[in-house]
C-alpha cells in the first residue's frame, strides 16, 4: 500500500504550478549538484552503502527538466 498525505500524487517527484499559471516548479530535491559538500553526507554515505546506495554524480548541473512539450535548462 502506499499512502499520500498530500491531495496530490507524486510525493517527492511532484511537479506544480505554485507561482503563476505555466510556471513550473520541482518542489523536491532532484538535483543534487552540491550533496558531495555536505559533510553530513558524506558521513553517512558508507553507511547507505552498505544498504545499497549507489550515488551516480552528475557530470552537468541541471537547473531546469525537459517537459515532453517544452526545454528544460541545462548549465555546464
Amino acid at each position: 500500500m502506499v499512502l499520500e498525505r498530500n491531495p496530490w500524487l507524486g510525493g517527492g517527484v511532484t511537479t506544480r504550478e505554485v507561482t503563476l499559471p505555466g510556471f513550473k516548479h520541482d518542489l523536491f530535491g532532484s538535483s543534487h549538484v552540491w550533496i558531495h559538500a555536505n559533510a553530513e553526507f558524506v558521513k553517512l554515505l558508507p553507511d547507505l552503502e552498505k544498504f545499497g546506495l549507489k550515488y551516480v554524480y552528475a557530470q552537468d548541473h541541471i537547473d531546469g527538466h525537459p517537459f515532453h512539450d517544452g526545454p528544460g535548462i541545462i548549465v555546464l
